[in-house]
């Protein structure tokens, strides 16, 4: 007798939720500073072109081109073009660490891509505004005569359409990439974003749960993928790089000790010392009479 075993299909992204859905046809000026704490937000330019704000950046959409705001950050949407049809939908994932490599790209969108949009927009209306002129949503409220399956369809469509994407922005030579050179080639993108954030928001003060936080995962899984990424924990990346820093303003000299603790915002000048003498081996003092 054959002995069966299930093998549990794994799934990269699992779409939980939708929060507002719009279909806009023609002009629309969105000037309110929108922003969700916990959703992605797609805005995808069906035709012609829109004008996105992303944090402090303006960015342009054309015929097909589409962009992820991440969760937690202010945007808003303005179209000029008469002709203009643009999508936005705002939802959740309950694992949706790969989308972090589509976020501060704008991407186009292949033709196997279009009729899913479509669909998308099909589904989201024959469920929540069978008779609505435009698909409007911000409540959602299934309507009784609503097909079958229809709010399934949704979440697969939408999975179908975020999987084709990843694939495609993740080519290598022309090829589909298996999942461990994508879950590798995610890793090391991700390392660097990490890097990036701590270069940028270096001081004394930066925690590795602010890291965190910021790129919304769990304080424990992102110091494993970094540290996989790159042989170091996050938190020794935020020191090495807060001495680096440290040595180079004392180099620069001019400042106390005093200063520099309170410009790297260290909890005090002590505190400043002690970090930089463990780290180098001297006091920070004695380390800038050295290089005078």
């Amino acid at each position: 007798m054959i002995h069966y075993e299930k093998y549990w299909l794994s799934r990269i992204i699992t779409v939980q939720a939708v929060v507002s859905a719009d279909y806009i046809k023609g002009r629309h000026n969105d000037d309110f500073n929108h922003i969700h704490q916990d959703a992605w937000e797609l805005i995808f330019a069906a035709e012609g072109s829109a004008l996105v704000r992303r944090g402090n950046d303006m960015v342009t959409l054309e015929k097909n081109d589409l962009i992820f705001i991440q969760p937690g950050v202010i945007h808003d949407l303005r179209v000029e073009d008469p002709a203009a049809k643009t999508f936005v939908l705002s939802f959740v994932c309950s694992n949706d660490a790969y989308l972090f490599s589509l976020q501060n790209n704008v991407l186009h969108a292949v033709p196997a891509m279009l009729p899913i949009v479509n669909s998308i927009v099909r589904e989201l209306s024959q469920t929540f505004a069978p008779r609505a002129e435009r698909l409007h949503l911000i409540h959602f409220i299934p309507d009784a005569d609503s097909p079958v399956g229809a709010e399934q369809m949704i979440c697969c469509y939408l999975e179908q359409f975020l999987i084709l994407l990843l694939r495609e922005t993740s080519r290598v030579q022309g090829s589909i990439p298996s999942y461990g050179q994508f879950h590798k080639a995610f890793q090391d993108y991700l390392a660097e974003q990490v890097t990036d954030y701590v270069k940028n928001n270096l001081s004394g003060r930066l925690t590795v749960q602010q890291v965190a936080d910021h790129f919304h995962y769990s304080r424990a899984r992102l110091s494993a993928l970094y540290k996989e990424a790159t042989g170091t924990n996050i938190s020794e990346a935020i020191n090495r790089f807060l001495i680096e820093e440290a040595k180079q303003r004392l180099q620069e000299g001019g400042k106390s000790i005093s200063e520099i603790s309170e410009e790297m915002e260290f909890s005090s000048p002590q505190y400043f010392s002690y970090k930089f003498t463990n780290a180098v081996g001297v006091p920070p003092s004695h380390y800038a009479h050295g290089q005078n």
